[in-house]
């Protein structure tokens, strides 16, 4: 498996969260995050998983397999508009 690195950092940052933001609406630990950002480590499957629907992008997209992120994220950045959707 090869998460890209940067996906993980640059979707946090479109979010407006922290490493700890993100592993608190995941399920594991700031220092899991760091890891995978450094590459010292790599996200299992269900972490894949939940990073997608906190990202609102397809595994393919977070995986570095697509350019296309084809979903609108479940977080909005701040000061971002809000999807009629998910209102």
């Amino acid at each position: 498996m090869n998460v890209t690195l940067k996906t993980i950092a640059s979707e946090r940052a479109l979010l407006g969260i922290d490493q700890g933001g993100l592993a608190k609406l995941i399920g594991v630990s700031r220092a899991t995050v760091s890891g995978w950002e450094l590459g010292t480590s790599e996200p299992g499957g269900e972490s894949i998983r939940r990073m997608t629907r906190v990202f609102g992008c397809s595994a393919d997209y977070l995986l570095g397999l697509s350019a296309d992120r084809r979903q609108p994220p479940l977080l909005q950045a701040e000061g971002a508009p809000q999807s009629k959707d998910r209102e």
